[in-house]
């Protein structure tokens, strides 16, 4: 009799495995889903953010070198400060042979009360721009160059931004995984029924 029993619940133990193994399946397929669409996802929005951060930056260069010209009658350090702090990022002047006369990082403070809080830039380049009267402002024309500013280290967005959304696609992935795992348990309930009536019947 022992012997006869034995049968039916080798069969049912690995119906039992067979429902495990497809929920086990249906999570790692959800996982890895998840995994490969958050680094697609997060690719693209650091190809976007990081393009529209060098365009600011180069905006923020012309900025910077005309009110420089328009305020060289004030000390240079007050006006490396002001441009630095009407821009968000670090501004250093050169003479026309290239020697910097300063630098000016007083932009570079976070404002009181913003969530999420911008951080310092250093990946994008550093945008070049002449100290000259500005002939078009549609263009940017300018004509006398007196020197060059160059703009980088920008506080920027991107870096808590793309912490946010990594966060957002990692308790995706964890509800996704735990949905396909649920599914493929149920499913693996269905299809091994019958099995277990004949089981069962044995």
């Amino acid at each position: 009799m022992h012997r006869l029993l034995r049968g039916p619940r080798r069969m049912l133990h690995a119906l039992r495995s067979l429902q495990w193994q497809l929920s086990v399946s249906y999570a790692a397929m959800a996982a890895l889903l998840c995994t490969a669409m958050g680094l697609v996802v997060m690719r693209g929005l650091d190809n976007t953010l990081m393009a529209q951060d060098r365009t600011d930056l180069n905006r923020h260069a012309v900025v910077a070198a005309d009110l420089i010209y328009h305020d060289l009658g004030l000390t240079l350090a007050v006006v490396l400060a002001e441009a630095s702090q009407a821009t968000r990022a670090r501004v250093c002047a050169y003479d026309t042979a290239g020697g910097q006369l300063g630098c000016s990082a007083a932009g570079l403070v976070s404002p009181p009360g913003v969530s999420p809080l911008p951080a310092v830039d250093d990946r994008l380049p550093r945008a070049i721009r002449s100290i000259a009267a500005m002939t078009s402002p549609d263009t940017g024309d300018q004509a006398g160059v007196l020197g060059t500013i160059a703009v980088d280290q920008p506080l920027t967005y991107r870096a808590p931004t793309e912490r946010r959304v990594q966060d957002d696609v990692f308790h995706i992935s964890l509800l996704a995984t735990a949905v396909a795992a649920g599914v493929g348990l149920l499913l693996g309930r269905g299809l091994t029924a019958p099995l277990r009536g004949l089981t069962d019947a044995a």
